[in-house]
């Protein structure tokens, strides 16, 4: 396969368990479909070898490693993917579990991670594969139910609350984790051809959604299109969306802040079930979008990108202050030495942090609603072409993501979270 590079041999695994005496069998097939992942080319190896002891003994892995071309690549670069998460998985997650562990808890926050001793010359992670262990993907397309995404609150309430103590003792976390990544550094690769036809798609589908007239200027008789979110589709879509990104990049120190996941959507999210179909145990994968700031970035993302249509909206009141029971629960757990915010508190980090709200529903949403194709990938969407241009314009149309934004628009006009 194409996606499968030619160096990726057995060799490389000898030596990563000190118990692989001969390796028999090596196989590696491609771990996700287009529409899946974007950020990597993620690769499932299995191996079977006999130990040092003499079993006949499996290890199963997931390797992720960077897309093979060029404009990819140089995106991600920018975004400081690998670095992200390297930092994530080598630094400071064995620090959140060791709190916990301190505190009496035992909790794992991701997949085990090993490290090859042949040097390769590009970024990877090698992780554990836990699908022989029980876990697996819910599906993205139907989105979590109640029980699923109460999980991921309490393992993200989980996340936060260690991340927070760890920066009230140690300080400030390596400047990957905290520096915002929109600078005059970033502006021409961020403010590409592309990101012009993601607003023209977005602000199209708008006008086409049922009640998209309520947010008319009925004074002016102005279409929908122009008018829902007067400031945000004129200043954040068409003229200003850098300036906009980099000023709700930086977070405001008097508030409660914490490490965000940054990407926490159902295809970074394992669930282990118990036999009547109850979770029982959560893991995060992906902490390529890690990031220092309010837990509004996590909570927002999360809730509109997973959950299912019917408790989106409904249910996310009622998610929130799960969210902070939980997180008030863990931060007494651990001692947290600063003050505890109040659910008010949170809820007006979640008015003030709108930005992250209004990003999530005007353009991530679609990438991650939209239905597979070969052609799902950040090479496509960065192509100022026919073939990029028209699958913008297919996540914007599908039936999919209007139901879930026409449901999520009205709430945040209602709440004012559009008034930037």
């Amino acid at each position: 396969s194409d996606s499968i590079p030619s160096w990726l041999t057995s060799d490389y695994f000898k030596d990563i368990r000190s118990d692989v005496q001969d390796i028999k069998n090596f196989r590696v097939a491609k771990a996700t479909e287009a529409g899946d992942n974007y950020s990597s080319v993620l690769l499932a190896v299995d191996m079977d070898f006999k130990s040092t002891s003499g079993q006949s003994t499996a290890g199963a892995y997931m390797l992720k490693i960077a897309p093979s071309d060029e404009a990819s690549n140089k995106l991600l670069d920018m975004m400081l993917t690998f670095k992200k998460e390297l930092t994530m998985y080598n630094e400071v997650i064995p620090e959140l579990q060791k709190l916990y562990e301190l505190a009496g808890h035992s909790v794992s926050f991701a997949p085990a991670n090993y490290k090859f001793k042949k040097d390769l010359d590009s970024d990877y992670l090698l992780l554990e594969n836990m699908r022989p262990a029980g876990y697996k993907n819910a599906c993205r397309l139907e989105g979590l139910n109640l029980n699923e995404t109460e999980h991921v609150l309490a393992k993200l309430a989980l996340l936060h609350a260690a991340s927070a103590q760890l920066y009230a003792t140690k300080g400030n976390y390596d400047d990957c984790l905290t520096k915002p990544l929109y600078n005059e550094k970033t502006r021409p690769i961020f403010e590409g051809t592309h990101n012009k036809a993601f607003a023209k798609a977005s602000l199209e589908a708008i006008g086409t959604f049922k009640g998209s007239e309520q947010f008319a200027d009925k004074e002016n008789n102005s279409s929908a299109v122009t008018c829902l979110m007067p400031i945000f589709f004129q200043k954040y879509v068409l003229d200003n969306s850098f300036e906009l990104t980099a000023k709700a990049e930086v977070y405001d120190e008097t508030e409660f802040n914490c490490l965000n996941h940054g990407d926490c959507w159902t295809n970074n999210i394992l669930f282990a079930y118990d036999d009547k179909g109850e979770v029982k145990d959560t893991l995060f994968i992906d902490f390529q979008r890690s990031s220092f700031g309010s837990p509004a970035r996590d909570l927002y993302y999360f809730i509109f990108n997973s959950t299912q249509l019917e408790i989106k909206i409904e249910k996310f009141d009622h998610f929130i202050r799960y969210y902070h029971g939980e997180l008030e629960r863990n931060l007494k757990l651990l001692n947290y030495s600063r003050q505890i915010p109040t659910l008010k508190e949170l809820h007006y980090s979640l008015l003030k942090n709108s930005f992250w709200a209004v990003s999530t529903v005007a353009i991530i949403m679609s990438i991650i609603l939209v239905d597979p194709s070969d052609n799902a990938s950040i090479a496509t969407m960065l192509n100022d072409d026919e073939n990029g241009r028209n699958f913008i314009k297919k996540l914007f149309q599908s039936e999919r993501y209007c139901k879930h934004a026409e449901a999520i628009y009205p709430w945040l006009n209602h709440r004012g979270l559009l008034e930037f």
